[in-house]
């Protein structure tokens, strides 16, 4: 749960720059700025995020997911115990 929430406020973090950048009042940056800011909404347009193995991303869907699956286990073999 710490891990995967973890990775969770990373990618929402990561989120949160995108919209704060696209937000700016870009027309009062001098030229120079407004350049960087292209740049800053390209390269944080893809929210980052921590992967397992490098390829289940580690998020609060990914949690519950895994906890859905260990219940259906859990009560498939508490049925077969019947």
């Amino acid at each position: 749960m710490i891990v995967c929430y973890s990775g969770q406020r990373l990618m929402d973090e990561s989120q949160s720059i995108f919209h704060r950048a696209y937000a700016a009042e870009w027309y009062k940056f001098s030229p120079r700025l407004k350049s960087l800011l292209i740049i800053t909404l390209y390269r944080s347009n893809v929210p980052c995020g921590l992967k397992a193995g490098n390829m289940i991303p580690l998020s609060i869907a990914t949690f519950a997911a895994v906890i859905r699956i260990a219940m259906s286990y859990f009560t498939a073999f508490t049925s077969f115990k019947e």
